[in-house]
C-alpha cells in the first residue's frame, strides 16, 4: 500500500470512527435521566442528615406535598369553585385519592353534646346548597387547620396534595398543567415547553411546592440548553472565521464540539450505572466549560498545522496534552472537593467534554484540514493596533509593584473570603415562572409557601408510642415551642387533633393516661381521614410535624429554620426528633459547599503548580536533548511565577464577591475552577515560550520581548474570545446560570492581567544564562538572589 493510498485509508477509517462515535452519542441521548438540584443533592450516605431523611422516608407514606391555593373573596363562589377543583384534583391527579388534604374530605373531628361528629368542614355545602354561616362559624372556631387550608380572613383556600414515596413528578406536574389551562397537554407540546399559564377561569388558583418548582426547572432545562448552545456555536464559528480565515475549519471544528456536547449529554446514562447520575441545570456549565476549552483545543491545531518549524510543532503538541491534563486536573480537584452531587456531576461532565473534543481535535480534524491560511493574511489595523499595546507593555515591567499587588490582593483576598454571603435561592431557577409567582404570592400575603417535614419519636419506646402518654406530652409542648419560631407561619400535626379531642372527651389538654390516649386515636382510626394522609400524619411508633415557613428564601433561612427546631428538640431529651423533606438537606448542601470552597482553592492550586511542574520538566528535557548547557531552568520556581496569575485571579474574584455580597451557591461554587481552567492554556504558552526563547536566543530581556510579541496578543485575544463564549450564559433564564456570565470573563481577565503584569517579570528569577563559553554549572546574581542549577 503506497503512502497515498495508506493517507486515504486512514482518514476514511476516522471517518468511519467519528460517524460511530456520534451515532453511539445520539442514541444514549434518549436515556437521559432528569433531575433535580437539590435532590439527592448530597454524596455521603452517612451523613446525618441525609439518614435523617432516610429514616422519615421508612416511617411515613408520604414524602413531599404541592398545594394548589384558591385566592378569592369568602363567599358561595369560591366555596363552589373549591369543591369542584378537588374532584378536578381526585380525577387526574396521580395520588390524589389517597393523599388530598381538603376541607371538602377532611374530618372536622369534634364532640358536640356528648356525641363524635367526623363530618367534612364543608359538609354544609353540598348538592348545590352552601350554608355560608354555617361554614364561616366552622372555619373560624377550628384551631387545627387554620393557616395550614384556610387564610385567617378565609380569602384563601388550599388543597394540599401530600405525595407518596416513588412518585412521578412529571406525571403530577402535567397533570396539574391539564386543570389549570383546561386542555389536554399532547406529549410532543410537554417536550418543547415548561411554562404554566392558567385560564382566565383559573386565575384564582396559585400552584406551590417543590415537586412542581423542580419540575419547572427541569421542563426549562431542553430550552435553555438549546438557545444558549446555538449562541455559543455561532459565537465560536465567527472566532473560528476570524482566527483562521478558512470556512472550512470554522464549520468542521464547530462541528466536533457539537459532538463533544453531544457525549457530555450522552455520558450521562453511562455514568448512572456507576452511580447515580443525572441531567440537571448544571449541565449548562459542563457544556460551556466542554465550548470554552474545546475551542481552544480546537484552535491549537489551527497552530500546528500553520507551525512550519518541527521543533515548535512538537512543543505545541505536548502543550496541547499539558492543557488537557490541566483542565482534568482542575476538574478533578472540583470533585474532591465538594461532597455536593451537583457539583461533582458538573465536574465530570466538563472533563468528558474536554477529553471528547481534544480526542477529535486531534485524530479527526488533521484529516479533514491539511493546510491554512498564513498569518500575513489575517492582519489587520486592530490586530496591528492591539500588538502595538502589548509591546507597550513590555517595556514597563515592574517587579516591585508587580510583588506589592500580589501581595495585597492575596492577603485582602484571604480576609475578604469569611465576608462572601452564604446560601442559595432556588426560586431564581424559575424567576417568571407561575410556580415562582405563587411562591412570591402567598409569601407576600402571610401564607405558607414552603415547609419541613419533622418527626418526633420517644428514645426509649418504639411500639405502641403514640400512646404514651408522656411521649404526648412532650411532643406537644414541642409543637408549641416550634410554632412560635420567628419563621414559623404555622406548624401543622395531627397532636392538634388528639389535644383538641382530649379537651372535649376528658376536660385536659393531653391525654394522661395511656387508655385516654387509645381512646382518641381510635376515633381518629375510625374517621374517614384518607389512607396516604393518615400514613402520611402519624403511624404506632411516630407523629409527623409539618412547620411551614413563613418565606422559603436562601438555603441559609432554611438553615437557620434547622438549626432552630434542633435546638428546641435538644431541650427534649426523652423525644428524638428527625428532619426529612428536601428542606433541612438544603441548608446542608451550602454548608458542604463553604468547608469545600477552601480545599477546592487550596487543591486546584496545587494542581496548577504540579501540572506546571511537569511543562517545566518537559522543557528542561527538550532543552537538554538540544546539548544546551548555557540555560539553566528551575521547575519549582518556574512552576510557582505560571501559578501566580491564577493566585493573583482567584484572590481578586473572592474580593468581588464579597464586595458585591455575590452569594456563594452551587453555581458559582465551580466557577473559579472553570475560570482558571479557561486560563491556563495562555498562561502556560506564555510561560513555555519565555523559557524556549531563552533557551535558543539566551538572552532573557530578548526572550521577554519575543514572548510579548509573540504570545501578548494571544493572551488577550484568548481572553476576549472566552469571554465571548461564556457570554450568552447572560441571556439565562436561571439566576444563578446567567451569574456566571460575567463572572467567568470577569476572572479570565484577571487571569489575563495576572499573565501580562504580574508574572513577567518574576520569569527571569526561574532562568539563569551563564556567559557565551560557559556552561550553567555555576551560580549567577538574578531577579529574586543566587540560582543554583535546577531540573
Amino acid at each position: 500500500m503506497g503512502k497515498t493510498d495508506r493517507k486515504k485509508w486512514v482518514g476514511r477509517s476516522v471517518t468511519i470512527a467519528f460517524g460511530c462515535a456520534v451515532a453511539i452519542g445520539v442514541w444514549l441521548n434518549a436515556y437521559v435521566r432528569p433531575g433535580g438540584i437539590l435532590e439527592d443533592a448530597i454524596v455521603d450516605p452517612d451523613d446525618p442528615y441525609v439518614q435523617q431523611d432516610e429514616e422519615v422516608k421508612r416511617e411515613f407514606w408520604g414524602s413531599d406535598f404541592i398545594a394548589l391555593i384558591h385566592e378569592q373573596p369568602f363567599g358561595r363562589e369560591a366555596i363552589e369553585e373549591y369543591t369542584r377543583m378537588r374532584r378536578l384534583l381526585e380525577e387526574k391527579v396521580p395520588g390524589a385519592s389517597a393523599g388530598l388534604l381538603s376541607l371538602d374530605t377532611l374530618p372536622n373531628l369534634r364532640f358536640a353534646d356528648g356525641e363524635l361528629f367526623t363530618t367534612p368542614y364543608l359538609d354544609s355545602a353540598r348538592d348545590g346548597f352552601v350554608d355560608l354561616d354555617h361554614v364561616r362559624e366552622t372555619l373560624t372556631q377550628d384551631p387545627v387547620n387554620r393557616r395550614i387550608l384556610f387564610s385567617e380572613d378565609l380569602n384563601r383556600l388550599a388543597q394540599i396534595l401530600i405525595l407518596p414515596k416513588g412518585f412521578d413528578q412529571s406525571d403530577v406536574y402535567w397533570s396539574l398543567a391539564e386543570i389549570l389551562e383546561d386542555r389536554p397537554i399532547p406529549w410532543w407540546e410537554k417536550l418543547i415547553r415548561y411554562s404554566l399559564t392558567p385560564t382566565p377561569r383559573y386565575e384564582s388558583w396559585w400552584p406551590v411546592g417543590w415537586p412542581l418548582g423542580r419540575e419547572a426547572i427541569s421542563r426549562m432545562l431542553p430550552a435553555e440548553m438549546s438557545r444558549l448552545v446555538s449562541l455559543g456555536l455561532l459565537v465560536i464559528i465567527a472566532v473560528y472565521w476570524l482566527s483562521t480565515k478558512d470556512l472550512r475549519f470554522s464549520l468542521f471544528g464547530t462541528g466536533l464540539l457539537i459532538v463533544g456536547l453531544i457525549w457530555v449529554r450522552g455520558s450521562i446514562p453511562l455514568l448512572d450505572q456507576l452511580t447515580l447520575f443525572r441531567e440537571r441545570p448544571y449541565i449548562i456549565l459542563a457544556n460551556a466549560n466542554t465550548l470554552v476549552q474545546g475551542s481552544s483545543l480546537v484552535l491549537l491545531v489551527s497552530f500546528i498545522l500553520r507551525e512550519q518549524d518541527r521543533e515548535d510543532r512538537r512543543v505545541l503538541i505536548v502543550l496541547g496534552a499539558f492543557t488537557l491534563l490541566l483542565g482534568l486536573g482542575n476538574m478533578a480537584a472540583l470533585w474532591w472537593s465538594f461532597d455536593v452531587r451537583a457539583i461533582r456531576e458538573m465536574a465530570v461532565l466538563s472533563g468528558v467534554g474536554l477529553v471528547a473534543v481534544y480526542v477529535l481535535a486531534q485524530l479527526v480534524l488533521p484529516q479533514w484540514i491539511r493546510t491554512l491560511p498564513g498569518e500575513e493574511e489575517r492582519e489587520g489595523r486592530v490586530v496591528r493596533a492591539l500588538r502595538h499595546g502589548i509591546q507597550g507593555m513590555a517595556r514597563m515591567q515592574m517587579p516591585r509593584t508587580a510583588l506589592v499587588v500580589l501581595l495585597a490582593t492575596v492577603a485582602a483576598g484571604a480576609i475578604m473570603f469569611s465576608r462572601i454571603p452564604l446560601g442559595s435561592d432556588p426560586l431564581e431557577f424559575i424567576r417568571g415562572h407561575r410556580v415562582y409567582q405563587a411562591f412570591q404570592n402567598m409569601q407576600d400575603r402571610g401564607m405558607w409557601a414552603d415547609g419541613m417535614w419533622v418527626m418526633v419519636r420517644p428514645v426509649t419506646r418504639l411500639d405502641g408510642a403514640i400512646y404514651d402518654p408522656g411521649f404526648l406530652r412532650d411532643a406537644s409542648a414541642f409543637l408549641a415551642r416550634v410554632e412560635h419560631l420567628e419563621n414559623t407561619s404555622v406548624a401543622g400535626s395531627i397532636l392538634k387533633t388528639v389535644n383538641r379531642l382530649t379537651r372535649e372527651e376528658f376536660g385536659h389538654d393531653v391525654p394522661e393516661t395511656e387508655e385516654e390516649a387509645r381512646i382518641i386515636f381510635q376515633y381518629i382510626d375510625d374517621a374517614p381521614l384518607k389512607l396516604g394522609v393518615r400514613k402520611t400524619l402519624y403511624t404506632p411508633r411516630a407523629i409527623r410535624i409539618v412547620a411551614l415557613q413563613h418565606r422559603t428564601n436562601t438555603s441559609l433561612d432554611t438553615q437557620r429554620f434547622r438549626d432552630d427546631i434542633e435546638r428546641i428538640g435538644a431541650e427534649f431529651p426523652r423525644l428524638e426528633v428527625l428532619l426529612g423533606g428536601q428542606s433541612p438537606l438544603y441548608g446542608r448542601v451550602d454548608e458542604k459547599i463553604w468547608k469545600g470552597k477552601l480545599w477546592n482553592i487550596a487543591t486546584q492550586t496545587g494542581w496548577n503548580y504540579v501540572g506546571y511542574l511537569l511543562v517545566a520538566w518537559y522543557l528542561i528535557a527538550s532543552n537538554r536533548r538540544r546539548g544546551n548547557r548555557r540555560v539553566a531552568v528551575s521547575a519549582h520556581r518556574l512552576s510557582l511565577v505560571m501559578g501566580m496569575p491564577s493566585v493573583f485571579a482567584t484572590a481578586a474574584a473572592l474580593i468581588v464577591m464579597a464586595a458585591w455580597k455575590i452569594r456563594l451557591d452551587q453555581a458559582n461554587a465551580a466557577y473559579l475552577a472553570m475560570a482558571n481552567s479557561a486560563a491556563n492554556d495562555f498562561t502556560m504558552y506564555f510561560g513555555a515560550l519565555y523559557v524556549a526563547r531563552a533557551q535558543r536566543g539566551g538572552d532573557l530581556e530578548d526572550a521577554r520581548r519575543a514572548t510579548f510579541r509573540l504570545k501578548g496578543e494571544q493572551v488577550v485575544t484568548d481572553a476576549v474570545l472566552n469571554s465571548l463564549c461564556f457570554a450568552p450564559l447572560l441571556l439565562s433564564a436561571y439566576g444563578p446560570i446567567q451569574q456566571i456570565g460575567w463572572q467567568v470573563p470577569l476572572m479570565l481577565w484577571l487571569c489575563a492581567f495576572g499573565v501580562l503584569f504580574i508574572m513577567p517579570p518574576f520569569l527571569p528569577w526561574a532562568v539563569r544564562v551563564s556567559p557565551p563559553g560557559q556552561t550553567s554549572g555555576g551560580s549567577s546574581r538574578t531577579l529574586g538572589g543566587t540560582h543554583k542549577e535546577a531540573g
